[in-house]
């Protein structure tokens, strides 16, 4: 019988501690819930720091690319040019040089800073970028890397000996070739746009981490 009595008192006792430690958790429980609404209360009433971003900014970060070259094409090549005295429409036998040239020359494509327009709307976290047309900023041959070699004949130096002039001339003709070329078969207009939006989203990529959107046109 003592046994019993002391099985039910102990069980008794478990059960009061255990309601205690229940009530105890409820209320800290409680107390965290209420803490966090008051502090979510609290702060919608705290004015935030609103971001403002300036065109300046922007403009600064765009700097940092340099010449802003978004496109270069290279070329190299080998041609032949001569020339011969004519009497009544053909070349006169003897007469004629030839030149052998070697080039290599690049076509670069870019933009104008001053002529990118910037428009920031940080009511909407917007930033907006119109691009102008490319511009050729580089088209030629390096004159370094010219090489030539001439054939001529005895009374080729003297009747028509080459002029000074000749090779810059014929290189000249080389570098509008090779510029059409880039243009209408390389596209190059269009490949420089593409580069110019890919590397303009990089460098702001810091404000589209603060959630700015950036828009580039075209």
């Amino acid at each position: 019988m003592k046994k019993l009595t002391a099985i039910v008192l102990t069980i008794c006792t478990l059960a009061v501690c255990g309601t205690q430690i229940y009530k105890i958790e409820t209320k800290k429980d409680m107390h965290s819930e209420s803490l966090a609404a008051v502090t979510e209360t609290v702060e919608k009433f705290i004015p935030q720091e609103k971001i403002e971003i300036t065109e300046v900014e922007i403009r600064h970060e765009l700097l940092k690319l340099g010449e802003l070259v978004t496109c270069a094409l290279e070329y190299e090549g080998k041609d032949e040019l001569s020339d011969s005295k004519t009497l009544w429409g053909y070349d006169i036998p003897g007469t004629e040089h030839t030149i052998d040239v070697a080039y290599e020359g690049v076509v670069k494509v870019g933009y104008e800073f001053d002529d990118i327009e910037i428009a920031v709307d940080n009511d909407n976290h917007k930033i907006h970028i119109t691009l102008p047309e490319p511009k050729v900023i580089c088209d030629g041959v390096d004159n370094e890397t010219v090489k030539t070699s001439t054939e001529t004949s005895f009374l080729s130096n003297i009747v028509n000996p080459v002029e000074s002039d000749e090779v810059t001339n014929h290189l000249q003709k080389i570098e509008a070739k090779e510029l059409d070329k880039a243009i209408q078969e390389d596209k190059i207009f269009e490949l420089a746009e593409d580069s110019a939006k890919e590397q303009i989203i990089a460098l702001l990529q810091s404000f589209e981490e603060l959630g700015y959107i950036v828009e580039i046109e075209p």
